[in-house]
């Protein structure tokens, strides 16, 4: 600056000079008829104070748009700092578990910052863990309008509707994100809980063949083939209770043929089969089910059908005794054989068996001592014998093996875990060898 006032008075100094010894001037036209007369020297000087003024004007702007461009710099790295600091100390005290002064720091870092995204969504996260989850959906909503190619927002609100229970949502908010990420397993799972709790389960089974066809870490696991086995099972239960029974059964049939290893549905189309009167036909099904599956929930259906449903009851007797011949260190065969002979009212036969099964555990289990009760009281007390002629034998009790929930009978699904074919009598074996064989053959009936 004092540079250029230095030059600007050498140069007005210089043209003062000039002017004094050269009286020239110059005539300027401004338009037709309108001139006038300006000396020359002065006209040249006052062109050059007038640059020099606009240069000065432009440097006094430049310093001055730069002077107040670096104050607010200053200010926004200042609050920048700050907002940093608050987020760091919430994130702390969210992660320590103290909620409340986390939804403070939060909150302020909000009003300090009103776009600040993680703030944002931590405050919703925060929301839904205190059910207030329509507080919860407009915090996600807003985080997801300021920052839409982060997935995680879309992901939080997904966890907010299925908090609601607003399975529909879930379903509206999943589908455009799969149209841009078709292979988004995250989102796949959330659409296929979202259509199995809307009972869709065609549609479910469709995203679950879906989400296996993507790429997994190693195989597709036997669960995830399990549970595209239960909605198909489901969709076929859902066409029979709605009237629609031969569509069901051909459902039923195909998925047995397509998963034989999966008892549920060798289970369910035996009871469909069974109310329909064709008894054959669901010991067919059994049979095949438990050649399929070794599951020993197939032996309590088979032997119902086969002692209360056909004509000749001692068919029961020819199928289990070959199932002990071919398996004869499976206790749990050797049990229900007893109990065939028990419900036949062949005392004695049952007193052998029970006395093989005694020597074979170490340890007497409670069905079994049951059973041996009772023998001994028709052995002993004839006339009460006699009075309980086709007593049956003593109930069984059924259990998950995934999640351990007991209940009176089988269940292609477990009512706690949801999951299919986990469902067996429970027997207290203990100390007996069972391992599996070879597949068993089972004889034809007759």
């Amino acid at each position: 600056m004092r540079t250029l006032l230095f030059f600007a008075l050498i140069i007005i100094g210089a043209g003062g000079y000039l002017a004094y010894f050269n009286d020239l001037s110059v005539t300027i036209t401004l338009y037709t008829g309108r001139q006038f007369q300006a000396p020359l020297v002065p006209l040249l000087l006052g062109a050059v104070a007038l640059g020099l003024l606009l240069g000065l004007a432009g440097t006094l702007w430049n310093d001055l748009t730069g002077f107040f461009f670096n104050l607010g710099n200053k200010r926004r790295k200042r609050l920048a700092e700050r907002v940093r600091a608050l987020f760091l100390a919430a994130e702390r005290e969210f992660l320590a578990g103290r909620t409340l002064k986390a939804k403070d720091l939060y909150r302020k870092i909000t009003k300090l910052d009103p776009e600040h995204v993680q703030a944002i969504s931590r405050l919703g996260d925060i929301a839904r863990a205190k059910d207030a989850i329509k507080e919860a959906i407009t915090l996600h909503r807003l985080a997801m309008r300021l920052d839409p190619d982060n997935p995680a927002h879309r992901l939080s609100m997904v966890d907010d509707y299925l908090a609601m229970g607003a399975h529909e949502s879930v379903a509206q908010l999943v589908e455009p994100g799969l149209a841009d990420d078709p292979k988004n397993q995250t989102l796949l799972i959330h659409l296929r809980t979202a259509r199995a709790a809307l009972k869709e389960w065609d549609a479910a089974a469709e995203v679950q063949e879906r989400l296996m066809r993507t790429p997994m870490d190693g195989l597709v696991s036997r669960e995830e083939k399990e549970i595209l086995n239960g909605y198909r099972l489901e969709a076929a239960l859902d066409l029979i209770q709605t009237g629609q029974r031969e569509q069901g059964r051909a459902a039923l049939i195909r998925l047995v043929r397509e998963s034989a290893g999966f008892a549920p549905g060798h289970m369910t189309l035996a009871e469909v089969q069974m109310r329909e009167g064709k008894a054959r036909e669901a010991l067919v099904t059994l049979r095949h089910g438990y050649e399929q599956t070794r599951d020993e929930s197939f032996l309590p259906p088979i032997e119902s059908v086969l002692i209360a449903h056909l004509e000749d009851p001692r068919e029961a007797l020819r199928l289990f005794s070959a199932l002990v011949e071919r398996e004869p260190n499976n206790a749990r065969l050797r049990y229900y054989l007893a109990r065939v002979y028990y419900r036949l009212e062949m005392i004695d036969d049952t007193a052998h068996v029970i006395t093989q099964l005694e020597q074979q555990i170490s340890v007497p289990f409670p069905e079994l001592a049951a059973l041996t009760a009772r023998v001994h009281l028709r052995r002993g007390r004839v006339a009460e014998a006699l009075r309980t002629l086709g007593e049956p034998a003593p109930p069984l009790n059924y259990a998950c093996s995934r999640c351990g929930a007991t209940s009176d009978g089988w269940n292609a699904r477990c009512g706690r875990c949801g999951g299919w074919g986990h469902i067996s009598p429970t027997l207290s074996i203990g100390g007996e060898a069972t391992e599996p064989t070879d597949t068993i053959l089972l004889p034809a009936p007759g």
